[in-house]
């Protein structure tokens, strides 16, 4: 049997290794080190070096690296520097436009390749860009940056484009895309109906950009007992009887109900490792040396001019918390950390804005 999807994919800045090294055991499918927009300018440097230290050997968990485009100042060092890492699984590529931001860097790395698309021209080509190259694993939609170039005002301004790029993958061949983030990391309730919203779209899983949003993804996603049954039903029926049939309360079952019967019972053995209802998957703290290095410094440094203030390192040292995961400075860690340990009062104007901060910045 093919291995259950992906439905988790957890962001962490690659300027805090420490924070990195913490998201490998917060229970998400996949962790991604972003090194392009949690990063300031003056901190990539550092961060592509502490990513490429972090992936001298497998992990835990699959870990993907989020370069920075590659027509910035950044992007080419950052696919030379992490795409030959041995603990690479995915480079995620943000701001492809064409085929050729596929073709360009295929040949540079053995892990599989993962397409964002930003901008309404990487829409209407998003499925000459699904077909750029075989190691291209998935496209997904960088949201903020689309919500922006297209000028919508709300959340539905973003339906067609979303559709646009299901059919894109599937027609491709690839697997369902993620969604992209939900934003405010306190709007939990916001984030089911959201789900479900990308669910009934076709989409399978999503982003995260803190651990307390992984629970609420995976349950979303994940079949419902009385889905798992149907399922269970429909493929029992397959199996006693050829082509076309009725079941007893009168649904007809063709082979692409069968497919999908299917497919529902591969997401259904992710239950397999935690009673049903449960919060979350909870995983094993990693073995690997190159994660208990950093854990045992501290905060990782490729050399001690680059080692980072006290401001930053007292982020790191909140670990998984909302500003040591989002944050690409001092000061905006410290107004995030500060308004999670303060909540505002119900109702007030300012209440999900601490999880809005970053709306632009990580996708």
């Amino acid at each position: 049997m093919t291995a259950a999807p992906p439905l988790t994919w957890l962001y962490a800045p690659g300027d805090r290794p420490h924070v990195v090294a913490k998201a490998l055991t917060a229970g998400a499918d996949v962790v991604v080190v972003d090194l392009e927009d949690a990063v300031a300018p003056d901190r990539k440097a550092y961060a592509r070096a502490a990513a490429a230290e972090l992936l001298g050997e497998p992990q835990p968990v699959p870990v993907h690296v989020r370069v920075n485009a590659l027509d910035s100042p950044w992007g080419e060092q950052d696919v030379a520097a992490i795409g030959p890492a041995p603990g690479l699984s995915g480079l995620r590529l943000p701001k492809v436009a064409s085929p050729a931001g596929i073709t360009h860097i295929a040949h540079r790395t053995t892990a599989g390749l993962y397409a964002l698309l930003e901008t309404a021209l990487a829409v209407e080509r998003a499925y000459a860009i699904a077909t750029a190259h075989p190691c291209l694993r998935g496209i997904a939609l960088g949201e903020a940056d689309l919500r922006a170039d297209l000028g919508v005002r709300d959340d539905a301004g973003l339906d067609w484009s979303r559709s646009r790029v299901v059919v894109a993958a599937r027609a491709a061949g690839l697997p369902p895309p993620a969604q992209s983030v939900h934003p405010d990391i306190r709007d939990l309730d916001g984030l089911a109906a959201s789900c479900a919203h990308g669910r009934a779209l076709g989409f399978l899983g999503r982003a995260a950009i803190h651990p307390r949003q992984l629970p609420v993804i995976e349950r979303a996603f994940l079949p419902t007992e009385r889905e798992i049954e149907e399922a269970e039903t429909v493929v029992k029926a397959a199996a006693t009887e050829q082509g076309a049939r009725a079941l007893p309360d009168g649904r007809f079952v063709d082979t692409a109900v069968v497919t999908a019967a299917q497919r529902t019972l591969s997401l259904a053995r992710r239950r397999v490792d935690a009673p049903r209802g449960a919060p979350e998957r909870v995983r094993g703290p990693p073995s690997n040396s190159n994660v208990e290095r950093l854990i045992r410094q501290g905060l990782f440094s490729p050399n001690p001019a680059s080692s980072l203030d006290s401001s930053s390192a007292s982020s790191a040292s909140a670990l998984l918390s909302p500003s040591a995961l989002l944050s690409p400075s001092a000061w905006l860690s410290s107004v995030l950390a500060s308004a999670v340990a303060s909540p505002p009062e119900a109702g007030s104007t300012t209440a999900s804005r601490p999880g809005r901060v970053f709306a632009d910045t990580t996708r």
